[in-house]
């Protein structure tokens, strides 16, 4: 074996998150607690909800447009459609009653 290939990756799929990038434009209008629905590339057929756990503090340029990134939990059990690094899209909820 060589020292710098890569034999493998261990992921803890009990503690799996979607992380999104929020273009800077729609920030104010998303909080932390907001529900969301996760919908696969994979099959757009599926969708999961879930629901957004943290917003980063920091903005991040990326592709020529300013992001924040957040974090969304989801039921990894209704979920087992959805594996690391998947693409997925996603739908905030954002209730206009507040």
């Amino acid at each position: 074996l060589q020292d710098d290939k890569q034999i493998m990756t261990i992921y803890d799929l009990d503690s799996l998150i979607v992380k999104a990038a929020i273009p800077e434009e729609f920030i104010k209008d998303i909080k932390v607690g907001n529900r969301v629905n996760i919908i696969p590339v994979a099959d757009r057929s599926k969708e999961y909800p879930g629901k957004i756990e943290r917003i980063y503090d920091v903005a991040e340029e990326e592709g020529g447009e300013t992001i924040v990134y957040s974090e969304i939990s989801f039921n990894k059990d209704e979920a087992m459609f959805l594996r690391p690094n998947f693409n997925v899209d996603v739908k905030v909820i954002i209730d206009s009653n507040k």
